[in-house]
């Protein structure tokens, strides 16, 4: 499982994509953080939240991306025939790939952080910790979707799948709300919205600039469903890997 892990954020590194990444991730928060602090009012403030709009969307789209490309050129070269012959259950080989994946949306927190920090943006802690949940979940469906897809139909997939989460609370309200009145469509929403993790929830940019409120005391629930998403993707990830083994 380690094995996995260490290898890739060896190719990672190797490439230099976790470094370009966080830098392209650094220069746009601060070009947000500037066209924030333009503004005739509240500029400090509108320039916390732009820049962690900003770090928020180039973390998932960074993580898509490196662990995407990573998984479609292993897939394509024998080094996933290499790793696939050590002793390890297909279950751990998956999961030692969304730790490195996780450890890579980690890495990248660090710096989004540090750079909200820099702008003196309060309860850092918090929303770090929040977007670290929120990469571990986009890891996970990458992983999965990165098994037996190409590059462009995983970064496509991962893509679809992490809007839906974003927009998981708004699916929500329309499922409660308005399912009755779209007909065979409306049980359709119900399902996307009590599948999708609540990522809307993981991460608020106003807790940098704000009291966190309600959002630090759904944690728990929040932790425990992306948890029990991950386990299922993973699942999921390590049959699919397993039935590419027997044809």
């Amino acid at each position: 499982m380690r094995a996995a892990a260490f290898h890739l954020l060896a190719c990672l590194l190797g490439d230099r994509g976790l470094v370009a990444v966080a830098a392209v991730m650094a220069a746009t928060a601060g070009l947000a953080a500037f066209l924030g602090s333009m503004t005739l009012v509240e500029g400090r403030e509108s320039a916390l939240v732009l820049a962690a709009s900003t770090l928020r969307l180039g973390l998932a789209l960074g993580v898509i991306a490196l662990v995407g490309g990573y998984l479609d050129r292993l897939r394509q070269s024998e080094e996933r025939d290499l790793l696939l012959s050590l002793p390890l259950s297909r279950l751990r080989l998956v999961v030692g790939w969304w730790l490195g994946a996780t450890t890579v949306a980690c890495v990248l927190t660090a710096v989004a952080a540090l750079i909200v920090g820099a702008l003196g943006g309060e309860r850092v802690v918090a929303w770090g910790a929040g977007l670290a949940l929120e990469g571990a979940v986009v890891a996970a469906f990458t992983v999965f979707a990165g098994i037996s897809l190409g590059r462009s139909l995983t970064i496509g997939a991962a893509l679809v799948f992490y809007a839906f989460a974003r927009l998981s609370g708004l699916l929500a309200a329309v499922a409660a709300t308005r399912a009755a009145t779209l007909g065979p469509w409306g049980g359709v929403v119900e399902a996307v919205a009590g599948l999708m993790p609540r990522l809307d929830r993981c991460v608020e940019s106003g807790w940098l600039i704000a009291a966190p409120g309600g959002g630090l005391a759904m944690a728990p629930g929040l932790v425990l469903q992306a948890l029990g998403l991950i386990l299922v993707v993973l699942s999921m990830a390590a049959a699919d890997l397993a039935r590419g083994d027997g044809r």
